[in-house]
């Protein structure tokens, strides 16, 4: 990865910039205001992004959307077409930008419904047993960023079209943007994208709407063809407009090798005290997702960063976490607690993969001789 001296296996909470992008995006960093009319620069910068985006999306300008990345372009849809008497449908594996705004309009008297997801995969029948006349939105997420299991976003849609053909099917995109082949979106009414999953800056994303104008903007202003207000952040923009163009350049289709050798060696060396999350049929490709027996994965998160090497992991392990729905979505034997998620770009070589191994297993065994290992000092920060 572009972090030196590092070994970075976190690549679904972002892609670190290149050496090369972040000259690039600099030149934009003093700037006038890119709506200005004498902003020559920042004018074309946003239009070869937006371009970009066009042809990307096989749409036209007007159904781009420029903002701060995929937790608004989720929340603006939600905004939009929560509505007194229907409901809204999410998956108890969504993004917090989901999750937590289906929450708190279900406070405010709105009617939600959570799909309980199973095994960590989306399925028609747990869908459609919650569709009805009344449902105004469903999201579905092409790609779970706890797990890295790929949806079949283009039949699902397609299925609830056919019974429902009123419903507003809006895609996170996220994870999967420009990492796999573009879903069928033909059934698709809106898609939310984050551009610092593919190695931009973080702060820009973008939300294509089939229909924008019967939008209701979550910011208003005259920005984005007036769905969207606020200055656009043109470095920001030229971070994303270089990253979009590196990305397509290496061709950041999963590493299948990568996968297959980190999967096959969790399996044989840990045996059945490791529960692997993500499905090798259903996985993107890029990301594994585990749970170690009677292991606390903040205590290795935590220990691994001691040595320049760094994972993901979701809420520290607790009695509580048994209760988070990734570990419900499962059936979770007693002893795993949340899981540790590696995750990797087209950057990521074995050697890196191998690293984090050689430093994991004498880890584990330090762990498990010594217990209390100062199990406090991880918890309590």
């Amino acid at each position: 990865m572009f972090v030196k001296g590092k070994t970075y296996l976190d690549c679904y909470a972002t892609i670190p910039q290149s050496p090369a992008n972040t000259g690039f995006s600099l030149k934009y960093m003093c700037n006038f205001n890119p709506h200005a009319p004498y902003s020559t620069n920042e004018h074309d910068i946003v239009n070869k992004l937006r371009a970009l985006l066009v042809k990307l999306f096989k749409t036209q300008d007007a159904n781009i959307i420029i903002n701060s990345g995929g937790s608004e372009g989720n929340s603006t849809i939600i905004n939009y077409l929560k509505t007194k008497g229907k409901n809204i449908i999410c998956s108890s594996l969504d993004h917090p930008s989901v999750i937590n705004k289906i929450r708190e309009i279900k406070s405010e008297g709105y009617d939600t419904k959570i799909i309980n997801v199973k095994n960590g995969v989306l399925e028609w029948n747990d869908i459609k047993k919650l569709l009805d006349f009344k449902t105004n939105c469903i999201i579905l997420t092409h790609v779970f960023s706890e797990l890295g299991n790929k949806n079949d976003i283009g039949r699902l849609a397609g299925l609830i079209k056919q019974y429902f053909p009123h419903c507003h099917v809006h895609v996170d995109y996220v994870q999967g943007f420009l990492k796999d082949k573009m879903p069928d979106f033909s059934n698709v009414d809106s898609a939310s994208v984050s551009f610092h999953k593919v190695g931009a800056l973080k702060g820009a994303g973008c939300l294509w709407v089939k229909d924008p104008y019967k939008l209701k903007p979550l910011i208003s202003g005259s920005q984005n063809n007036s769905l969207r207000g606020g200055t656009i952040p043109v470095c920001n923009v030229a971070s994303a407009y270089y990253a979009l163009n590196e990305i397509q350049r290496l061709n950041m289709m999963p590493d299948y090798d990568l996968f297959s050798y980190l999967y096959n060696y969790l399996k044989k060396y840990f045996g059945d005290k490791v529960l692997i999350f993500t499905n090798p049929k259903k996985a993107l490709g890029n990301c594994i997702s585990f749970s170690l027996y009677n292991l606390c994965n903040k205590m290795i998160q935590l220990s691994l960063a001691d040595k320049n090497i760094y994972i993901g992991t979701g809420s520290a392990c607790s009695s509580k976490s048994l209760h988070n729905p990734l570990i419900e979505s499962f059936n979770v034997p007693n002893g795993f607690h949340m899981p540790m998620r590696i995750s990797w770009s087209k950057h990521t070589k074995r050697s890196h993969i191998e690293k984090f191994l050689n430093e994991l297993m004498p880890l584990t065994h330090s762990m498990q001789s010594n217990k209390n290992n100062n199990l406090k000092k991880y918890l309590d920060i």
